[in-house]
Formats: C-alpha cells, sequence, structure tokens
C-alpha cells in the first residue's frame, strides 16, 4: 500500500523491535526510520530534540551525536527501550569529536545488505569489518542524505501505486512494496556481532585512561596532517590496553612516550628571530650531550656505515638502494645536519665547526614555549621519527630526504593535555634490532649501499621543483618503483 505523508506526525513512528540491533550505529537507525516513514532529517531531529537544545541541532540530523536527543521521547516514538538507542551514538562511549565534512560514511557492504551497521564504524581509525574482513568504504551521498538531505521519492514505473525511497548512491533503499525486516542477520550473527562489540568496548575503555592517546583517537576524522599519525598512536593505544580486538590497518610495532609541562620556562635566552644558539649555551652543551649519546647507543653497532657515509663522494650520496643502505646512518646525519644548521657531510669535519650555530626547532603548537626539557624530548624524538620514516618510506618507493620547515617539525606525533606536551616515538630498540638485522643481511650477501642503475629523470626533476627550499641531503632508490620522487620534507 502507497505509504501516506501525515501532519502532524503520530505519537508512534513506523518501526520494527527487532531493530535497532546490538551497537546499531544513529546513521543506521535514522536511514531506516526516514525510509520507512516517508519523513526527512529535519522533522526527526524536531521530533526528537530536547526542549531546550540550541537551533543549530534541530536543523540537522547530527546522527553521530546523541547530545541532543530526548531518549525517552525518543524510545516513546520507536516503542523502544532507551538504552538500545543510546549504544548507536558516540558520546555514549567518550568525549568524541565528531564531522560532518571532512569525509563521507564509511560502511561495510555485507553488513549494509543485512540492515546493519556499527556505530564504532563511525570511529577513523577503524577500517576494516570485524566481521567480514572486509575494508570500509566511505560514501559521502550516505552521509548527507541522512545528515540533511533526506531519501529521493521515485514512482515505480510498472506501478505507479508503489513509491521507492532512495539515497543517491543507491546504498539505501527502500521499496514499500516490499518492506522486508529491517534487521536480517540471524542469531549467530547477532550473538557474535555483541560479543566483538563488547571486547572492543573494553579495550576502548581501558585506552580512555590515557588521555592524550584517547584525544588523538576519538575522533570519527582526520586532517591529512593528523592522518600519518594513525598508526602510531593506535600502537601507543595497544602498549595500553592490549591488542585491539578489532583488525587494524595498520603496522605494529612498540612505542615510546616523552612527556613535560609546555610552562616550563626557557633555560636561557636564545635568537628566537633566527631560531639559532651558540654551540657553548646550555642549548649547545644539552645537543652535544643528546649527540653523543645517540652515536654511542645506536650508530656505534653500525660504525662501518657510518664511515662509509661519511667519506663517500657527494655525487654518491644521490643514489642510495632503498633495500641495502643503512637507515640508522642515514637519519643520524640528517639529523645533525638539520639541527648543526648543514647541507653537506663535509661540515663535519670543518675545523669551524665550533663556531657555527645550531638550529632550534619548535613544535607546530601556538604559544609554544622552549623549555631545557621540551628541546632534549624533542631532539630525540626528532631522531627517531626520521629513522622511522626512512625505514618505512623507502622500502616501497623512491625517497629524497630534504631541508623543510626548519623550525617546526610537523612529522612529529604529538599531542597536548591539561598543559602536558606528549610526543610519541618508535621503540629505540625496536629499530636498533630491525637496522642492525638490516645491515647484517646486506654484509651477509655482499651487497652494495648504492643503487646500481642510477639515472635521473624528468619526473624527478618535476617533482623536485615542488620541495620546500629545494635542498635534497640524500635520494634513495628502489628497484621496483619508478616515477617521482617522494620528498621527506624534515
Amino acid at each position: 500500500m502507497k505509504k501516506a505523508f501525515t501532519e502532524p506526525y503520530a505519537s508512534k513512528l513506523i518501526w520494527q523491535e527487532i531493530s535497532p540491533a546490538p551497537f546499531e550505529s544513529g546513521w543506521s537507525i535514522f536511514s531506516k526510520l526516514i525510509g520507512l516513514n516517508a519523513i526527512s532529517p529535519r522533522k526527526i531531529a524536531q521530533l526528537i530534540s530536547k526542549s531546550d537544545c540550541e537551533m543549530f541541532w534541530k536543523s540537522n540530523l547530527h546522527y553521530k551525536d546523541g547530545r541532543w536527543i530526548d531518549f525517552d521521547r525518543f524510545g516513546q516514538l520507536l516503542s523502544v527501550d532507551p538504552d538500545r538507542l543510546r549504544m548507536g551514538f558516540l558520546d555514549t562511549w567518550g568525549d568524541i569529536q565528531t564531522d560532518y565534512i571532512t569525509s563521507g560514511e564509511k560502511r561495510c557492504n555485507t553488513c549494509l545488505s543485512k540492515g546493519y551497521h556499527s556505530v564504532f564504524f563511525e570511529l577513523g581509525f577503524i577500517d576494516i569489518c570485524p566481521w567480514h574482513a572486509e575494508k570500509l568504504r566511505s560514501c559521502r551521498y550516505c552521509l548527507t542524505t541522512i545528515y540533511k538531505r533526506g531519501l529521493k521519492v521515485e514512482q515505480d514505473k510498472n506501478n505507479s501505486e508503489w513509491l521507492t525511497w532512495s539515497s543517491v548512491c543507491k546504498h539505501i533503499s527502500v521499496y514499500d512494496k516490499t518492506i522486508s525486516r529491517t534487521n536480517l542477520m540471524d542469531d549467530d550473527e547477532l550473538f557474535k556481532v555483541e560479543n566483538s562489540s563488547v571486547q572492543f568496548c573494553d579495550w576502548w575503555n581501558k585506552v580512555k585512561s590515557q588521555p592524550e592517546i584517547f584525544q588523538f583517537l576519538a575522533k570519527t576524522a582526520y586532517s591529512q596532517s593528523e592522518a600519518k599519525f594513525i598508526g602510531i598512536f593506535l600502537n601507543a593505544a595497544q602498549e595500553i590496553a592490549g591488542t585491539c580486538p578489532w583488525p587494524l590497518d595498520y603496522p605494529t610495532y612498540p612505542v615510546h612516550t616523552l612527556g613535560w609541562h609546555k610552562n616550563n620556562q626557557s633555560c636561557e635566552d636564545y635568537d628566537t628571530v633566527d631560531s639559532s644558539a651558540s654551540r657553548s649555551s646550555i642549548w649547545g652543551q644539552n645537543y652535544r650531550s643528546v649527540r653523543k649519546h645517540l652515536y654511542r647507543r645506536y650508530i656505534k653497532p653500525h660504525k662501518a656505515c657510518w664511515n662509509l657515509l661519511t667519506n663517500t663522494h657527494p655525487y654518491d650520496l644521490y643514489h642510495f638502494d632503498g633495500d641495502t643502505a643503512c637507515h640508522a646512518c642515514l637519519a643520524f646525519a640528517t639529523w645533525r645536519l638539520l639541527n648543526e644548521n648543514l647541507l653537506v657531510l663535509e661540515g663535519f669535519k670543518d675545523s669551524k665547526i665550533r663556531t657555527f650555530y645550531i638550529k632550534l626547532f619548535e613544535l607546530p603548537e601556538k604559544n609554544f614555549v622552549q623549555s631545557n626539557r621540551a628541546y632534549l624530548n624533542l631532539l630525540y624524538a626528532q631522531f627517531f621519527s626520521i629513522w622511522q620514516l626512512i625505514i618505512t618510506q623507502s622500502s616501497t618507493r623512491k625517497v629524497a630526504i630534504n631541508v623543510g620547515n626548519r623550525y617546526k617539525k610537523n612529522y612529529i606525533p604529538f599531542i597536548t593535555y591539561n598543559d602536558i606536551c606528549t610526543v610519541l616515538i618508535p621503540s629505540p630498540d625496536y629499530l636498533l634490532e630491525k637496522s642492525v638485522e638490516h645491515c647484517a643481511n646486506r654484509r651477509k650477501n655482499c651487497e652494495s649501499v648504492f643503487y646500481p642503475n642510477f639515472n635521473d629523470d624528468w619526473f624527478e626533476y618535476l617533482q623536485y621543483q615542488n620541495a620546500n627550499d629545494n635542498q635534497i641531503l640524500f635520494k634513495i632508490y628502489q628497484s621496483s618503483v619508478g616515477g617521482i620522487l617522494h620528498h621527506l620534507n624534515l
């Protein structure tokens, strides 16, 4: 029978008592409500909103948040226990930053075919369905349809009495002649969904014990600059709460954290305009102390590699082999060049090097205070971050290590919470173990650190023009990878 549009709406909305399923998302609940009741997102928002909530919450259907919803009223309209509905909204599971602009709505097509969508699919770092091992696909139309547009109405071409309500993408579709159950999962599937979701909740609650880590992960979307840090924050979370019970599409490795109070006072004045300091200053003494420790602990096991690198002809610095080059030494050389304001390795042997100024860098954070504690932690974080970048990037692509912004290092993962700055680094022992094994294999196979078939091509020059400052320190090649160079702007 053709649906009738009624105004005002009755005290009940059309609904099926088998829904919502455990941990079913607000997006899924509202998509069914819109289809079953031929109602607009805005009208639903007005029907279930709290009487004292601002008009902002009533203008669109904020399906990821539940703070604006009168759940008692919502439950009455659907004849459903309000607690079953609350489970589908992210604020039930913590203070989570929601976004309706940056990306689309993620879905598992198999789950969707059974009328299910998990509330935890909304989290920005969840990208694989735990029940079907499918990569979650993002759709902008799925988001805007439920958030503000509503479903598009079309008549049945064969029988004008019946209507179809669907989204532009057709991922949401309701045909009123053959409305089926809103939940097509059997008892075993429901049990698996509930059981694994409870396990995820337990893990998520443990992550909350470290607010600075939780704050980063508690988002529905990430900017491009944030997205590259998801992996290391997830590994930090797993150090806290154990292995995530849901599959994650990120490499696993141990993580350490370094922290300090953001309002610690500077230990000594420095040239804030040029962010530089004399080597005889406290800043210079701190730098030399960290440099000596890093060399003795992490570079000395690669002494032969270091000697080879520092005695290499400048031409050869632009064609290292990503499969055989010493990542530890390349990282240490890069770290020294950046901090000692040099562009060539010959500068390490310059007799006047003690008169050169060192560069002090900052975090890309408003009102950042450069203190003694901050500087020491950032020196360590910078070295290990560079090391990790070289290991991961040079294994899959052609890489140019390039001088970027000298003072604000946006490749160092950090977060500030309650005036405590925390930077995350891969475990130093983990990096050392990988690099020692890497170099041992090269020596065992009597391989060279240099790429044998080196030649410049026009792809490189094209990309080179877009590099920050056009100051390349090293190039690393991969035999199986062509095309343009990827620039690590450090």
